[in-house]
């Protein structure tokens, strides 16, 4: 499946991002595909570890081009195979933001909705350009997602 406008949708804010995906597989499958540590580590990168239980971390060491970066999160909601949720933060935030996934049955295929909010409240005028540099990270993560869900498929 290529990533084009019938696959992949994105609306942002001044407060966050939504985006949405249709990947070919069913919603147990595409949780597995999104939560389980070697499938994390395929498609997101062996740079992020993410442990999805309520009350697991999210770890991601990155560089931003000037410096390294660590994005930590703690799970505040896990239903499987439906939500995961977490807080989410680089490591000079002055506090958290909150990223949701979201997975439904479309068919015999799976709709995959990430919602990251929280930004305006941290960030207040400046939370245009961070949201913006997440909307481009975030679409960038979904479309090697699509490429790992359609390659282990």
């Amino acid at each position: 499946m290529s990533l084009d406008s019938s696959t992949l949708s994105i609306t942002s804010d001044s407060d966050g991002v939504h985006l949405s995906i249709r990947i070919p597989v069913d919603v147990t499958t595409a949780w597995k595909y999104l939560t389980a540590p070697a499938s994390v580590a395929r498609w997101w990168g062996d740079h992020v570890q993410l442990n999805a239980v309520a009350g697991g971390q999210l770890r991601e060491k990155w560089s931003n081009g000037q410096r390294e970066v660590l994005t930590t999160g703690t799970v505040t909601r896990c239903e499987p195979p439906t939500t995961l949720g977490m807080t989410w933060a680089d490591d000079d935030w002055p506090g958290d933001t909150n990223v949701c996934f979201q997975l439904a049955a479309d068919g015999a295929a799976t709709r995959v909705e990430l919602v990251h909010e929280g930004f305006e409240a941290l960030f207040g005028a400046a939370a245009a350009s961070t949201v913006e540099a997440h909307a481009t990270g975030w679409r960038c993560h979904l479309q090697r997602f699509i490429q790992y869900v359609d390659a282990a498929d």
